[in-house]
């Protein structure tokens, strides 16, 4: 029986549970289906469950193998009321013998688990998770998908939620009983919590509808549900709007008492600490909403590259920027970022993972996304909607790489797409784009610019530098005396090529990509603090007060003062006081100021970068100021300063001039 014709069938529910309803679309049929029911006690740590599993009609009756996780001991193997033999063949492997596919086998389990269990899952009285990669359930050895039907039994102060579809929760006799659903899963996690619930059903365009909730700790729920309903129901109408229904019935915002954001399939989780920030609902929460197409409907193909990064940091990120017409900052940015690599870090996207190094992020992140601008800009947005959704119908709950993403393309453009994909995705690195001077010249016409572009490989030494070309087509701006803004855009795909523009009349000004809608190096970038921050030489050094203050994990300490303070990168943390003394005893130019929006008060806190060296200042009055600073150093790389005044962090970046220009 299939799944969807099972869940039909408990319609007897129906007076109990409050329901979600399952998208309509046809899902793909998985020829494994297995049923759940599953009970928690989360303050002894305890689980027990039941599998009844039905293998595929054609299985030729092999051995069945499976893992439990430790802790966890199988009690009952049976097949049509009959026992079957079983073995355990070494820590938590189990084996039955060649079970007959005909009738469904059920599994019985049970044990404790630790507070603490492999892949980052934890167990406390108040909230745990299980990751889908830990055999809190009986998994099988084989990497199949299949259909899943999941009751999870607990007390009545826990919520639960499992990857998939959420249809309902019941309470009776003190117990809390929630149903799920996944047509088509390789492994399911498990959340749950002392939480309150909020829900609210969102209609599509012309689809079903889709239960938003919430399920944050009472002190969090009560100030935060709405605002994270609200910022959902926004994201999701623009998004469904582009690739038409979210892929699950429901999405859940569950919060965790530890500092992670993932996002699973109908759900995510994120660290109670970071709810309360005001930009979460506006930035991470859309992008893990956005994971429900990319990275859990179609998950990328293991050891084939990620992907799902960079789309779903295109299509939540950037458009979530261009609602506030902001995309352009947001490019920069991340080209900025991109600069601030070590030579030694810049791999092929399709070499990116699920790498968490912030030098790994960059590529699989910024590159990814600035890839997918490039792509929109280049076959159309008509066509690059209508590649997504191909993408959605072909491969929904199931896999796909990269080769998938550029025949999808190719499809809905009619343009041949190898090159690009390429140069983008198979060749690590950017180019860095060069221009000799412009010559100006009057032609009876009007005006005539010729120039040379050359683009070159930057250099470091895993790679055949010489080699290394990539397909530009470049936006270039001719400015004029009364204000007026003519554009063109250039191909440019050998080494150097020269270039030939007509105008009526004089021009004032060139410049080449002049909103950063290409991938490349920039020159003269911002100096920011990400730079120190990913480079593996960067030593710390305390002063006087500070010398016991905690650094960050992996921080090492200077061990003595370097030759040449201004090109050894170095973090200094200290009082105002004994920076200033510090930094007069070094014989060091005069410190950089970063601008302050109350400068007749001493800031709470400051940190920056100085400009023309590889020093890090932290300078703060107390501990307590101090390490907030660094503790935010992970989130502040773009910047090239902070300062902290009264709670307020503001922020920002040396005026450089990054783009390539000339001025006649």
């Amino acid at each position: 029986m299939r799944l969807f014709a099972l869940l039909c069938s408990l319609g007897v529910w129906a007076g109990l549970w409050t329901t979600g309803a399952l998208a309509t679309a046809p899902a793909p049929q998985a020829d494994i289906e297995k049923s759940f029911q599953v009970t928690l006690d989360p303050g002894e740590r305890s689980i027990s469950g039941t599998l009844v599993l039905r293998l595929p009609e054609d299985s030729e009756g092999e051995p069945l193998t499976f893992t439990l996780a430790s802790g966890l001991n199988l009690e009952r193997a049976e097949q049509a009321e009959e026992p079957l033999e079983w073995e355990e063949t070494g820590s938590g492997r189990y084996r039955l013998e060649a079970p007959a596919p005909q009738s469904p086998i059920t599994l019985s389990w049970s044990g404790q688990l630790p507070a603490q269990l492999p892949g980052g899952g934890y167990w406390s009285e108040d909230n745990l998770w299980l990751p889908g990669q830990l055999a809190w359930y009986p998994r099988l050895d084989t990497s199949a998908p299949f259909a899943a039907d999941i009751e999870v039994s607990t007390p009545d102060s826990i919520e639960t939620v499992v990857s998939g579809h959420w249809l309902g929760t019941a309470s009776q006799d003190n117990q809390r009983q929630s149903r799920f659903a996944h047509p088509q899963a390789r492994q399911l996690s498990l959340s749950a919590g002392r939480w309150q619930a909020a829900t609210r059903d969102i209609a599509g365009d012309g689809t079903e509808s889709v239960t938003l909730r919430t399920l944050f700790p009472e002190r969090l729920s009560a100030g935060f549900a709405d605002t994270y309903l609200d910022a959902a129901e926004r994201a999701l109408l623009l998004f469904q709007q582009r690739l038409g229904p979210y892929p699950y019935s429901s999405f859940t915002m569950a919060a965790s008492s530890r500092p992670i954001g993932f996002a699973f399939a109908g759900f995510t989780l994120l660290g109670e600490q970071v709810i309360a920030l005001p930009f979460i609902p506006h930035t991470s929460l859309p992008h893990e909403l956005m994971h429900g197409w990319w990275g859990t409907a179609i998950q990328a193909t293991p050891g084939q590259g990620n992907w799902s990064e960079a789309l779903t940091t295109y299509l939540a990120d950037y458009a979530m920027a261009a609602q506030k017409g902001e995309e352009g900052a947001l490019r920069q940015r991340w080209l900025t970022d991109l600069n601030a690599l070590p030579e030694a870090d810049h791999l092929a996207l399709q070499d990116f993972g699920y790498q968490r190094q912030p030098q790994d992020r960059l590529i699989g992140y910024q590159h990814g996304a600035m890839l997918f601008n490039m792509l929109e800009a280049q076959i159309g947005t008509s066509a690059f909607d209508s590649a997504l959704r191909q993408l959605i119908d072909q491969h929904r709950f199931g896999q796909a790489n990269w080769q998938a993403i550029q025949d999808a393309f190719e499809d809905t453009s009619g343009q041949a797409l190898g090159g690009f994909f390429d140069a983008w995705v198979a060749q690590p690195g950017r180019p860095t784009l060069g221009m000799d001077t412009p010559r100006l010249e009057e032609t009876p016409e009007g005006y005539r610019v010729t120039f040379n572009l050359s683009q070159t490989a930057r250099k470091h030494d895993r790679h055949d530098d010489e080699e290394r070309r990539w397909p530009l087509r470049l936006p270039v701006d001719i400015h004029y005396a009364q204000g007026e803004t003519d554009r063109t855009w250039l191909s440019l795909e050998t080494a150097s090529e020269r270039f030939t523009l007509d105008t009526r009349e004089r021009p004032t000004r060139m410049v080449i990509d002049p909103d950063y809608q290409v991938l490349r190096q920039l020159p003269n970038a911002p100096e920011t603090l990400r730079e120190l921050s990913l480079a593996t030489e960067t030593r710390w050094l305390r002063l006087g007060a500070f010398q016991e203050l905690p650094l960050p994990r992996g921080a090492t300490e200077l061990d003595s003062l370097p030759d040449d303070l201004t090109t050894t990168p170095l973090w200094v943390i200290g009082t105002p006081d004994e920076i200033a003394k510090w930094w007069d005893d070094q014989g060091l130019e005069t410190q950089a100021q970063p601008p302050a929006e109350q400068p007749q008060d001493a800031p709470d806190g400051t940190l920056w970068r100085q400009p023309g060296t590889q020093l890090g200042i932290i300078s703060a009055p107390t501990p307590q100021a101090a390490m907030r600073l660094v503790r935010g150093l992970r989130h502040w790389g773009s910047a090239s300063y902070v300062v902290l005044n009264d709670g307020d962090t503001q922020r920002g970046t040396w005026e450089s001039e990054p783009a390539l220009q000339h001025t006649f």
